[in-house]
């Protein structure tokens, strides 16, 4: 698939990351078929909503992140209630972002925080392959709230999930991490 656009290549840079989150090598490659048939789409689709390239790029950076979680729901990766379902977590996604923006004009993107993750966990190659072995649920809230910052509100926002399960998650997520690193040293 050629882009158009530095937006959409830096999109697809992301597509490793989404299908780390996946744990069901099925799930992974329909993943990535729906990704590469939709991507375009759901770009497009976040510029109607926001005022700029880099915060449609983050939207549509957050609806795949939704996507991935649930990749297990999805039946055919090429269908109309998929393509449905995709063009309403983007629009969702752009919306809170929207909201965000307006509320904390100072706040980094999306972007750059999970870039700023990924940079950190590259460096403590050991902790990163920790996290990456915890559940997909415990991972994205501790990454989210311990690398990025983010507060359990904005992350209960941004995954669809109340305040008080972003915290239990957190904390579950922390006691096991926690107790893999008493068990070894790197």
């Amino acid at each position: 698939m050629e882009t158009n656009s530095k937006g959409e290549q830096t999109l697809k840079l992301n597509l490793n990351v989404y299908l780390a989150l996946i744990a069901a090598e099925e799930d992974k490659i329909k993943f990535e078929e729906l990704y590469y048939n939709y991507l375009k789409l759901a770009l497009y689709r976040a510029k109607e909503f926001l005022p700029n390239e880099e915060l449609a790029e983050d939207a549509v950076n957050i609806a795949f992140l939704k996507i991935a979680q649930n990749m297990h729901k999805i039946d055919k990766a090429i269908s109309p209630q998929t393509k449905s379902l995709v063009l309403r977590v983007v629009e969702r996604s752009a919306i809170n972002l929207y909201k965000a923006e307006n509320r904390h004009q100072s706040r980094k993107t999306a972007l750059e925080e999970a870039e700023e993750i990924e940079a950190e966990a590259i460096q403590d190659n050991y902790l990163a392959d920790l996290i990456l072995e915890l559940a997909e649920q415990y991972r994205s809230v501790i990454l989210l709230k311990y690398a990025g910052n983010y507060k359990s509100k904005e992350i209960a926002e941004l995954l669809g999930y109340s305040v008080s399960k972003v915290d239990q998650l957190a904390s579950r997520g922390k006691k096991l991490l926690e107790k893999k690193l008493a068990e070894g040293e790197p």
